[in-house]
């Protein structure tokens, strides 16, 4: 006898919840805009603290900045907050998964988590 199997939805909120500041990080990048900015910035990046829910934007004119602003949000609220970052959760999409991404986490001690393609879900607050 054959059955179908079924896949479970997934949880509209993450189940777990960070303990501190900065343990896990959220970020993601929408656009491009149609319509830019005064400085020509089409693309906005966001950084979502998953303990405090506090989120940091960055207006972007390229996709290649990001790893520069997040060693720019890195160098800041850790300075502020007086806690390292210790995990990035983002999706896989080319401006996350690229080799100035990799060296700041490798260089600063950061898992970088990445969801699955195709579920938006698993980064939570960041996709909405």
């Amino acid at each position: 006898m054959k059955e179908k199997q079924t896949v479970g939805m997934f949880p509209e909120r993450s189940v777990s919840k960070s303990s501190r500041v900065l343990q896990l990080v959220l970020t993601d990048v929408m656009g491009p805009m149609r319509t830019l900015s005064k400085s020509g910035a089409r693309y906005v990046l966001t950084f979502l603290d998953d303990y405090s829910r506090y989120v940091v934007t960055y207006f972007l004119k390229n996709k290649s900045e990001v790893a520069a602003k997040l060693s720019e949000f890195k160098a800041f609220y850790e300075n502020q907050w007086g806690e390292r970052l210790k995990c990035l959760r983002s999706n896989n999409r080319t401006e996350y998964v690229n080799k100035k991404i990799a060296e700041v986490c490798s260089r600063d001690g950061i898992m970088h988590q990445r969801t699955v393609p195709y579920s938006p879900q698993q980064n939570g607050m960041a996709e909405e």
